[in-house]
């Protein structure tokens, strides 16, 4: 399992690739201010199930308010976790 750590604003924050690398999972921002805002969401591209002309189709998996980061996958691919901040100072661990 890869995961990565970028540092900028409008990209992706951080992101983990599956095991069999046909999936990746990626942090981003996408409020309309992302620097004054801590609402980091959780997507996944599932990258052997391009649509029509070839692109993969994000899906948002985290829908907390607060930030949602570091997305892992399980060595063996069969579930992943990440780290969820429902509000500034509280965190827990939430599984997919």
């Amino acid at each position: 399992m890869r995961r990565h750590r970028r540092g900028f604003l409008g990209g992706p924050l951080e992101y983990a690739w599956a095991p069999d690398s046909k999936e990746i999972a990626y942090v981003t921002n996408l409020d309309p201010v992302p620097a004054a805002s801590t609402n980091n969401d959780i997507f996944t591209l599932r990258l052997d199930e391009a649509g029509a002309g070839g692109a993969a189709k994000a899906v948002k998996v985290s829908t907390s308010p607060g930030s949602d980061d570091e997305p892992e996958y399980s060595p063996d691919g069969s579930g992943w976790r990440f780290g969820r901040r429902s509000r500034q100072g509280l965190s827990r661990i939430a599984f997919g």
